[in-house]
């Protein structure tokens, strides 16, 4: 459940909190046809190139958030409950 939560946050901040562009046409086609195929090595290296595609931009984006007045109140807010 927690692994599943994590992948959820990845995609939320990848999709949300970066100017990473879209992923390149055929980009989810490719990757299934190297995970179907016989060869396990084409598919770790093409299930890696998968999970690392956005992570800098995403963790630039991470690290560059500043804590502001507004947003605060819902750090308070979640702890509180």
């Amino acid at each position: 459940m927690i692994q599943g939560n994590n992948v959820l946050v990845f995609n939320w901040l990848y999709d949300l909190a970066t100017d990473q562009p879209l992923q390149p046409s055929g980009f989810h086609g490719q990757l299934a046809e190297a995970l179907s195929g016989s060869d396990p090595q084409v598919a770790d290296a093409a299930m890696r190139a998968h999970v690392r595609h956005g992570v800098e931009s995403t963790v630039r984006a991470v690290c560059g958030v500043q804590a502001t007045a507004e947003s605060k109140w819902r750090s308070r807010r979640a702890n509180s409950r």
